[in-house]
């Protein structure tokens, strides 16, 4: 119980007024004005306090081979069939070879 009542109502205001909230969100700059990705759910004239990291930009991954379509029943080797090369026969091999023999990456011994 060791709470006073004051205490209490403050730890109320503070979690339930939207005024006291704390967001986090990204946006990109334009001159003077800040745009953010998201709305930030803040009433439009409302003063806020800002706080700006620079940040780098996302790095995004790579997209699907070309040809590649959803839901298609063409595998990865299919793909790669116009590029492959016979030296990447003989690199699968290589590496089947080793397999066999046990001289692969993970295998302790």
């Amino acid at each position: 119980m060791g709470h006073s009542h004051d205490m209490i109502e403050q730890w109320v205001i503070e979690r339930l007024n939207p005024l006291k909230r704390r967001r986090k969100g990204v946006g990109k700059v334009h001159g003077n004005t800040i745009e953010p990705d998201e709305d930030l759910g803040v009433a439009e004239g409302q003063e806020v306090e800002v706080q700006v990291k620079i940040t780098s930009p996302k790095k995004r991954l790579p997209g699907p081979p070309p040809g590649w379509e959803p839901g298609s029943k063409r595998t990865g080797a299919g793909l790669l069939a116009d590029s492959w090369k016979e030296e990447d026969d003989r690199i699968l091999e290589e590496i089947h070879q080793d397999r066999k023999r046990g001289r692969y990456r993970g295998l302790s011994e």
